[in-house]
């Protein structure tokens, strides 16, 4: 009788045991699952890291290449700067050497005037 006593609290252990067994099962599949997911996530941020870091290198790239695009372009407008400074010396120059004719060709033609006049009113030089 107590060999029939123990072989049911052993019944009883093993029952126990195997009921906590299958729980382990379904826990152990649920973690490989979780673990398996947690890989995916894993590779996926990788790739979105790796996908940020080349992002980066292509700002930091296009921002010095717009750097140097500013360069050249604060070049060229030094240069025209210089260009529009000579032209404007030498349209003043041409209009001050244009006012000079005009007042020469105004001397002689006024100069001109004055003989045509002095000649018809018989004057005379």
């Amino acid at each position: 009788m107590q060999e029939e006593g123990r072989l049911s609290r052993l019944e009883a252990s093993l029952d126990y045991i195997r009921e906590k067994l299958d729980k382990l099962d379904a826990l152990l599949t649920a973690v490989t699952r979780i673990q398996t997911d947690q890989n995916h996530h894993k590779d996926s941020l990788g790739r979105a890291f790796a996908r940020i870091e080349d992002i980066e290198r292509r700002q930091d790239r296009q921002e010095e290449e717009n750097l140097q695009a500013h360069r050249v372009m604060l070049e060229a407008v030094e240069g025209l700067r210089g260009r529009m400074k000579t032209q404007t010396a030498l349209l003043i120059g041409a209009a001050a050497g244009a006012g000079a004719v005009w007042a020469v060709f105004t001397f002689l033609l006024s100069t001109d005037v004055i003989s045509v006049l002095q000649a018809l009113s018989g004057k005379g030089p």
